[in-house]
C-alpha cells in the first residue's frame, strides 16, 4: 500500500516452503516481514523467520578419528590422574567415586579399582577421540525476530548536506543444534568443572563417551557422535550513523559509524544441561564457538574536494576473557581493547580513470596473544600482517 491516510508506504512479505528429506523427513518454513514508512523521512521494519537445516553427509555418515588435548595436571589432564587438583578439592569425594566406577566399566573389581585409583596417572596430554555420523540426527531448526527503525534527514541549511540513524535490533534461537561435544570438553563436563554433572554420576551424558582401557582403567578414548545437541540463543544490536557536511572552501566532511552491541551468546551443549553465557569471549581458534565480543565498531571520517577524496577508519574490538573461563576456575588470561587506523585516498582523473591508495593498520598494531601463548592469537579477527600500504588504477573501456 502507499500514499494512504497512516502510510507513506506499507509492505507486507510472506513465504513458506515445504521440504521432504528422506532420512530428515517433512519440514516446513515460513516468514512474514513487514516495513511501514508512515513518513517520508521514518521506517518501521521488522520480521520473524522459522528456518530449518537438514543434516548434510558427513554429519549422517562420516567416520574419523583424530586426537584431542586433554592437557596436563594439575589444573588440566585426566581428573582421576593423582596429580590432578579436583583429587584434593573441594568435590574430591565425588571425583573419586566417579574414578571408581568408570574403572569398573573397564573391567576392573572394585577391589582393583581402589587399589589403582591412588597412584594412578596419565602420562600424555591428548587422548583418541572418535568422530561419528549419526542417521538419526533432526533438523536444525532457528526462529529469528529483527524489529528496528530508520530516520533519515534532508538537508538543513547550506552546512548539513543529509543524515540517517538506523537501529535494528535481533533475537535468535537455534534448536537442535547439531555438532559434537569435544573429547577435553566432555571430560571437563563429566567432572563437573561447569556444574554440568553436580552428584558425579557415571550415567552422565557426558561421561558416557569417556571410554577407558580394558583391565587397566587407563583414559583411551572419548567418542564424538554429532548429535542433536540442544542449542544458541543470541541477541544484540546494530546501529548506524551517516552524514555529510559542506565545509568552507568547497570541501566536503562525511561520517559513518557501524555499531553492534552483542546482549547474549548463550550455548546449551546437551538438552537439559545448563545455558553457558559465552559473550565477550574468545578462543585461540581451537574451538568452534567464534570470537565473541560485547562491543565492535567501525568508524570513517572522509574528507573530499573534487575529485579527489581522503578517509580516516578507526576499527575498534573490545576486551575480551578467554573462553575457558566458561569451564575452568584458572582460565588463561583475557585479551584487551584492540584499536586500528586505516588510511585511504581516492582521485577521480576523468569519466573514466580513477587511482587509490592507502595504508592499513597505520600505526602497525601488533594483534594480542590469545589463550595466554606468546605467538598465539585469532588472526581472523586480529591483523597480524602489520602496516601494509596498497596503490590501485580502476579504468572503464
Amino acid at each position: 500500500m502507499s500514499d494512504g491516510a497512516f502510510a507513506k508506504s506499507l509492505n507486507l512479505t510472506l513465504g513458506a516452503r515445504i521440504s521432504d528429506y528422506n532420512l530428515a523427513g517433512s519440514a516446513f518454513t515460513y516468514k512474514a516481514e513487514l516495513d511501514w514508512r508512515p513518513v517520508e523521512s521514518l521506517l518501521l521494519r521488522g520480521g520473524f523467520e522459522h528456518a530449518l537445516r537438514a543434516p548434510n553427509v558427513a554429519e549422517l555418515f562420516s567416520q574419523s578419528g583424530t586426537v584431542v588435548s586433554v592437557g596436563n595436571p594439575p589444573t588440566a589432564g585426566d581428573p582421576c590422574d593423582s596429580r590432578s587438583s579436583l583429587r584434593t578439592g573441594a568435590n574430591a569425594t565425588g571425583v573419586r567415586n566417579l574414578c571408581l566406577a568408570q574403572f569398573q566399566s573397564a573391567g576392573l573389581t572394585a577391589t582393583e579399582a581402589a587399589n589403582l585409583y591412588p597412584g594412578y596417572t596419565y602420562v600424555s596430554a591428548v587422548v583418541g577421540s572418535r568422530i561419528t555420523g549419526n542417521p538419526k540426527l533432526d533438523p536444525e531448526a532457528a526462529d529469528t525476530y529483527t524489529l528496528g527503525a530508520v530516520y533519515s534527514i534532508g538537508p538543513l541549511g547550506e552546512w548539513f548536506r543529509k543524515g540517517s540513524i538506523s537501529v535494528d535490533y535481533y533475537n535468535i534461537e537455534i534448536k537442535d543444534q547439531i555438532g559434537t561435544v569435544t573429547g577435553s570438553l566432555a571430560l571437563q563436563k563429566c567432572f563437573n568443572l561447569d556444574g554440568s554433572n553436580p552428584t558425579y554420576d557415571p550415567a552422565n551424558s557426558y561421561c558416557s563417551t569417556i571410554v577407558r582401557s580394558a583391565g587397566s582403567g587407563i583414559l583411551f578414548d572419548i567418542g564424538a557422535p554429532y548429535l542433536n545437541l540442544a542449542g544458541t540463543r543470541t541477541s544484540g544490536i546494530d546501529v548506524q550513523f551517516d552524514s555529510e557536511f559542506n565545509l568552507p572552501h568547497d570541501l566536503r566532511l562525511s561520517f559513518n559509524t557501524v555499531v553492534n552491541y552483542l546482549d547474549e551468546f548463550r550455548i546449551q551443549s546437551l538438552k537439559g544441561s545448563p545455558w553457558q553465557e559465552y559473550r565477550a569471549t574468545i578462543s585461540s581458534g581451537r574451538a568452534t564457538t567464534p570470537p565473541l565480543p560485547g562491543w565492535r565498531s567501525a568508524t570513517t571520517l572522509g574528507l573530499a574536494y573534487g575529485d579527489a577524496s581522503a578517509s580516516l577508519r578507526w576499527r575498534h574490538i573490545h576486551s575480551m576473557r578467554d573462553i575457558a573461563s566458561v569451564t575452568s576456575a584458572t582460565p588463561p588470561p583475557g585479551v584487551d581493547a584492540y584499536d586500528i587506523l586505516d588510511l585511504s585516498a581516492r582521485l577521480k582523473l576523468s569519466e573514466r580513470f580513477e587511482l587509490s591508495a592507502g595504508i592499513n593498520n597505520l600505526l602497525e598494531k601488533s594483534p594480542p596473544v590469545v589463550g595466554g601463548v606468546a605467538g598465539q592469537t585469532t588472526p581472523t579477527l586480529y591483523d597480524v600482517i602489520g602496516r601494509n600500504y596498497f596503490l590501485g588504477a580502476k579504468a572503464k573501456f
